[in-house]
C-alpha cells in the first residue's frame, strides 16, 4: 500500500469472513489504517429486500452484477465471505445504471442529495 505519485490514497479491500464486512487498508499521509464498511450485494434473485433504515453509515460497499445475475462461482465466493444478498426492485436494472440508482437511494436516505 502506498500513495500514488499524485498523492492519492491506495485502497485495498479485504473481506472479513467473521463479520460480512470489508476492511479497506488505506494509506494516506497519516500512515496505513483499516476502515470497515458494510457490504451489500444486489441481485435480482435475492430473497430479502434492501432496507435503508438498517444502514448505520453512508459508507457502504456495493456489489452489483450483470443483468443475467451472478454466476454460480461468484455466488459461492460471495456466500463464503458472508455477504448478504439484497433486492432493490423486482425489475432488472441495467448493469450500468444499477449502481447509480442504489447510490442515489442511499444518498437520499442520508439527506446528501
Amino acid at each position: 500500500t502506498r500513495l500514488t505519485p499524485e498523492g492519492r490514497s491506495v485502497y485495498m479491500p479485504s473481506p472479513c469472513h467473521e463479520t460480512g464486512k470489508v476492511a479497506f487498508l488505506m494509506c494516506d499521509a497519516g500512515g496505513p489504517h483499516r476502515k470497515y464498511m458494510d457490504v451489500c450485494v444486489f441481485d435480482v434473485n435475492a430473497k430479502s429486500s434492501f432496507d435503508m433504515t438498517n444502514l448505520n453509515s453512508s459508507s457502504i460497499c456495493m456489489i452489483t452484477g450483470p443483468e443475467s445475475g451472478f454466476s454460480e462461482s461468484e455466488i459461492n465466493l460471495l456466500n463464503l465471505n458472508k455477504f448478504e444478498f439484497k433486492l432493490v426492485s423486482k425489475n432488472i436494472l441495467r448493469a450500468e445504471t444499477a449502481p447509480i440508482v442504489i447510490a442515489s437511494l442511499i444518498q437520499n436516505h442520508f439527506d446528501k442529495i
